[in-house]
């Protein structure tokens, strides 16, 4: 129940852990999990967060998919994270999807934010 003061007030004795999943890259990975660790979760519990790392991919450099290579190479193919669609793939392949159904969740809130 939520209280004129902006806080909440249990509606039963009842606890419920709401679990949070973030999507990284292989560029945000080690600064998102210093920074969960320097705030402290931010007030949830570690068990609660789950990190899934996205896989790179090679880069296209035009709509006739010629790859793009990486600086200052000849051999080298130039990789960027997947995308925001990867995160469906991330939840089956991690075992997430699963786990919460099996845990009875059977909401989710996605909320995509382009770094």
């Amino acid at each position: 129940m939520l209280l004129p003061d902006g806080s909440v007030k249990p509606s039963s004795s009842r606890s419920c852990e709401i679990p949070l999943a973030i999507m990284t890259s292989g560029d945000t990975h080690d600064r998102t999990v210093a920074l969960l660790e320097e705030r402290g979760y931010f007030g949830l519990q570690p068990s609660q967060v789950h990190l899934m790392r996205q896989d790179k991919v090679p880069t296209m450099t035009d709509a006739n998919g010629r790859l793009a290579r990486a600086m200052g190479t000849k051999y080298e193919l130039l990789t960027k994270p997947h995308g925001h669609g990867d995160v469906h793939f991330l939840l089956h392949r991690t075992g997430l999807a699963r786990r919460w159904v099996a845990e009875g969740k059977h909401v989710r809130l996605m909320s995509i934010v382009a770094s």
